[in-house]
C-alpha cells in the first residue's frame, strides 16, 4: 500500500515528463509500468505516432468508467516540490487526478470486472483521446476527473469559440488621414471587442480572448486584425443559437460588417445529468468518503464529459485540484487533495464490486 511519499514522488515524476497535447507516449509508457507494478495489465490505444490511450480492463460496454487525461497545455510551469505542494504544468490538470487513481488502485486488492479505468490523449487539442475510445466502447456510467476542488458536478458549461478577420487598407503609421483612423484593422480591432462586451452582458455571458494577432511593421499599419474569443455558455443556453444572435447583433451594430468577418471555430452544449439508479453509487461513495452530501457544481470549462454527454452517456466530473490554478503559470496541487481524491475513487469501485 503506497504512503504519501510514494504518491508525491508518483506525481512529481509525472509531472517532469513532457507531455504537451500530441506527444504523451513517454508519459503513458510511466503510468502503464507504475499500474503494473501494482499488478494491474493494461492495453494501449494508438491514436498517432506519439498519442496513445491507457486502458485497464478493456471491456467494451464497462458498468463504469473512470477517466482522465495526461496531456498537457504547452509548459509554462516548470516542475517542483514545495511541502505537500507538486507544482508544475499538469498538476492540476489533470496529473494530480492520475495520481489519485495511482492511490486508490494501491489499496484495493482488484479492479471489478464491470469498472474500466482509462487515461486519454490529446484533450487539451482535439479531444481525440476521448472521440477514439467511444468508437468501439459504450460505458453505461463515466466519472471524468478534472480539477473540482474534491466536489461533485453533473453539469458542465458548453462553448462558443469564433474567430473574427478584420480587415482594412494599408496606411503609413506616421501619416495615416485622420478620418482613416478609426477603419485601421487594428481601430476596428477594438470596437468589436466593445461590442462583444455589450453582447456578453446583455445575454448573461462570460467570455475570454485567446488570441489577438496583427502583424505589421514600422512601415505600415496591417490591414488585418484577427481576434479569437471563447464564450462560455450556461446550462439552458445552446451554443448556435448564440453564435447566430452574434451575427445579427455584430450585422446591426458595426457598419463594417459583413459574413467574412465572424467564423465559427467550435462549439459544445452545456448539458446536465441527473442522478440515476445507476449512478447512486456515486453519491453514497462520497457521502462515506467525506462525511457529507455532495455540494453540487457547474464545471466551466470544457472536458472530456462533454464527448461522452453528445454520444449519450451519462456523465459526472470530480477530482482534486483547484480548477483556477490550471493553465496557470503557478500551477499546483496539495498532495493531501490527491489522496482524498484517491480515497472517493477506491470507495467509488467498490461500489460496483
Amino acid at each position: 500500500m503506497l504512503n504519501k511519499s510514494d504518491i508525491r514522488e508518483f506525481l512529481y515524476e509525472l509531472v517532469k515528463i513532457d507531455s504537451v497535447s500530441g506527444n504523451e507516449l513517454i508519459a503513458i509508457k510511466f503510468i502503464q509500468e507504475k499500474f503494473s507494478d501494482l499488478g494491474y495489465n493494461s492495453s494501449l490505444e494508438h491514436l498517432g505516432e506519439s498519442s496513445v490511450n491507457l486502458i485497464i480492463n478493456n471491456i467494451k460496454q464497462p458498468d463504469l468508467l473512470i477517466a482522465t487525461h495526461v496531456d498537457t497545455v504547452p509548459i509554462i510551469c516548470r516542475p517542483r516540490i514545495a511541502g505537500e505542494l507538486v507544482y508544475g504544468t499538469g498538476a492540476v490538470d489533470a496529473k494530480g487526478s492520475i495520481a489519485s487513481i495511482y492511490y486508490a488502485l494501491s489499496r484495493i486488492k482488484f479492479l471489478p470486472s464491470g469498472v474500466s479505468i482509462a487515461i486519454f490523449s490529446q484533450e487539451e487539442t482535439s479531444g481525440g483521446g476521448a472521440m477514439n475510445y467511444l468508437r468501439d466502447h459504450k460505458p453505461k456510467l463515466t466519472l471524468i476527473l478534472e480539477p473540482t476542488d474534491l466536489r461533485l458536478s453533473n453539469r458542465s458549461f458548453g462553448y462558443l469559440e469564433v474567430l473574427f478577420n478584420i480587415s482594412s487598407d494599408y496606411y503609413h503609421p506616421d501619416l495615416v488621414p485622420r478620418k482613416h483612423l478609426e477603419n485601421t484593422s487594428t481601430m476596428r480591432g477594438l470596437r468589436v471587442l466593445e461590442r462583444v462586451r455589450e453582447f456578453s452582458s446583455s445575454n448573461g455571458l462570460t467570455f475570454a480572448i485567446t488570441n489577438i494577432s496583427a502583424k505589421g511593421d514600422s512601415f505600415f499599419i496591417p490591414n488585418q486584425c484577427q481576434i479569437i474569443i471563447n464564450f462560455h455558455i450556461p446550462i439552458g443556453r445552446k451554443a448556435l443559437e448564440l453564435y447566430d444572435s452574434l451575427k445579427d447583433f455584430l450585422r446591426e451594430k458595426i457598419s463594417f460588417y459583413d459574413d467574412s468577418l465572424l467564423q465559427l471555430i467550435d462549439f459544445s452544449d452545456p448539458f446536465e445529468t441527473p442522478f440515476t439508479q445507476e449512478a447512486m453509487g456515486i453519491l453514497r461513495a462520497y457521502k462515506k468518503v467525506f462525511n457529507r452530501e455532495p455540494d453540487l457544481i457547474s464545471f466551466k470549462s470544457w472536458s472530456d464529459a462533454n464527448t461522452f454527454h453528445e454520444s449519450s452517456i451519462p456523465s459526472y466530473i470530480f477530482g482534486p485540484g483547484d480548477p483556477s490554478l490550471a493553465h496557470n503559470n503557478n500551477e499546483r496541487i496539495s498532495i493531501n487533495d490527491v489522496i482524498s481524491g484517491g480515497k472517493f475513487l477506491e470507495e467509488l469501485i467498490r461500489e460496483f464490486s
